[in-house]
Order: C-alpha cells, then structure tokens, then sequence
C-alpha cells in the first residue's frame, strides 16, 4: 500500500496581489473645510490571507509628477495639515507581507477651502474613453473625458494632440462637450491631453493620455 500526503497550499502557487483600495474620504472633486484633512479608504484584501500595509500617495499634480507624500501605513487612514485654497490629488495601493503590490487606486482630487476665494479654478479634466494605449479607429476616433467645477460654472476645453509625447500642437479650440470625434492621419500612437477654462479664465490642465491606431 502506498500513502500519500496532501498539502492544503500548492508550494508552487503564485502569491496573488492584494484588492485595490477603494478611496472614501475626501470625496473625489470636494471642498474640504478644514486644513486637518483625514484621508480613509475600505481596507483591502489578500488571497493568501498576509496581512497589508498601504501606500498613500498624496501631489499637487493631476499626473503625480510631484509627490509631496508617499509613505507606508498600516491603518487605512490618515491625518495630516494641508494648505488653504490649494488643490490635492490622493491614490492608494496596497502591498501584502511578501511585497506583492495593487495597481494604485483611481485618483481622487480636492482642493482646501479658503475663505478669502471667491471663485476655484477647475479640476484636471479626468479620462473616459479611450483607455490608455487602446488601439482604435483613427478614422472615428472618440476622445472623452470629465471635468467638475466646485463652482458650477460653464466650462470651455481645448484639446492638444500629437505624436510625439510633451510636444502637443493645439488641435480643437473652446469645445463645450466632454467629448469628440476626431478624423486623424495615420500614425502608430497619439498622444492628448484637455485643457479646460472657466469664464473667469481660471485654467487647469490633464496628464497626458495616449492611444494607438487599429
């Protein structure tokens, strides 16, 4: 008779990555009153059962160009003094006890409010459509996106394309849609980015977006 041992685990499994961290407060496009500004998030998961520190990113750049925080937390919260009237842009990963990592969150943004603004410039415009180097139809090429105003106002949006990556030409002028279809040339990969303005000439700008032709 031949016995045999069972393992309840696969030695050979792959460690799977913690859930991404789904952002609740600040709320995505909010005033915050205060400068003592809590950051939480809904805790993630993990497969394997690891227990999870979490990375909150915190910049002054829609495309975190500039980190002005980045550290690693074991609580999914955080508490810290910001500046008046300046705008925020928050994301989260995770990371389990053998250093596997989740995509960051969605970004969520907030600006702190200051009682001597009248007026808040816009938010950077945010992506709908297409996803990040998507191959699409160039002949009918949809370009989407959302912008939000904490003061409600009508929004203006320029669009700037091209094909070299930080070198955008000026390609549609003071659309007020938050989309648009484009009949483009030939080319491997598109590069874009929407500027939007508000009528007090307020501007704010979005990272830079990109796709490929089909």
């Amino acid at each position: 008779m031949f016995l045999y041992s069972c393992s309840k685990e696969d030695p050979n499994a792959e460690n799977e990555v913690p859930t991404i961290p789904i952002l609740l407060s600040p709320a995505n496009n909010s005033l915050v009153d205060g400068v003592n500004v809590t950051f939480s998030w809904e805790g993630s998961s993990d497969p394997e059962g690891e227990e999870i520190s979490y990375n909150l990113q915190l910049s002054d750049e829609a495309d975190f160009t500039h980190i002005i925080f980045s550290d690693e937390l074991n609580e999914n919260g955080y508490t810290t003094e910001l500046t008046k009237g300046k705008y925020y842009y928050w994301r989260v990963r995770a990371k389990d006890a053998s250093n596997n990592t989740s995509e960051f969150s969605p970004r969520q943004n907030f600006v702190v409010r200051d009682e001597l603004t009248s007026n808040y410039a816009p938010f950077a415009p945010e992506k709908r459509f297409p996803d990040l180097d998507e191959a699409i139809d160039i002949d009918q090429a949809k370009l989407g996106w959302t912008c939000f105003d904490v003061d409600d106002t009508d929004l203006e949006y320029n669009i700037y394309l091209g094909t070299e990556y930080g070198n955008l030409p000026l390609y549609v002028e003071g659309i007020n849609t938050t989309e648009v279809t484009l009949n483009l040339d030939d080319g491997s990969v598109f590069y874009w980015q929407v500027e939007v303005t508000d009528p007090s000439g307020q501007t704010a700008i979005s990272p830079i977006w990109w796709f490929k032709s089909s």
